[in-house]
C-alpha cells in the first residue's frame, strides 16, 4: 500500500473517508513492521533451534561411544575376574591354560559383543557356589 502524504491537514479539508484511510494506512505501517520485527526474531530462534539439535546430537554421539566404552571396560573386567577365580580354583591347566592365554593376548582388542561371548563360555568351567 502506498501512502499518499498530501501535506498538514486543515480542519475544513477534513473528511471523514480521509482520515479513516489515513489512519488505516497507520495502522497497516505499523502491523507490517512488527511483522517483519517478528520474523526476524522468529529467523533468530530457528537457527539457534538447529545450533542446539547439532550440539544435541553431536553430544549423544560422543555419550554413546563412552557408553560403549564402558560397557566394554565392565565386560572385560568380568572375563578377567573369572579368569581369575579359574586360576585360583587350579582349573586352568594344560590344554585350558594355553587357550587362555593366547584368549588374554589379543582381549582388549574383543569387542564387546566378543567379550560377552567369552564371558558366557568361560563362566561354563565356574565352579558352582
Amino acid at each position: 500500500m502506498i501512502i499518499v502524504s498530501e501535506g498538514p491537514i486543515s480542519g475544513e479539508d477534513l473528511k471523514v473517508e480521509d482520515l479513516l484511510s489515513r489512519l488505516s494506512q497507520i495502522i497497516l505501517i505499523q502491523i507490517d513492521e512488527e511483522a517483519k520485527r517478528k520474523h526476524g526474531q522468529l529467523k533468530q530462534l530457528k537457527g539457534q533451534v538447529v545450533n542446539l539439535k547439532d550440539q544435541l546430537k553431536k553430544e549423544k554421539n560422543d555419550l554413546s561411544l563412552v557408553t560403549s566404552e564402558l560397557s566394554k571396560q565392565k565386560a572385560l573386567g568380568r572375563v578377567l575376574r573369572i579368569v581369575e577365580v579359574l586360576r585360583r580354583e587350579g582349573s586352568l591347566s594344560g590344554q585350558n591354560r594355553k587357550k587362555i592365554s593366547k584368549v588374554l593376548e589379543s582381549i582388549e582388542k574383543k569387542s564387546f559383543h566378543e567379550l560377552s561371548l567369552l564371558e558366557e563360555r568361560l563362566g561354563a568351567y565356574l565352579p558352582e557356589r
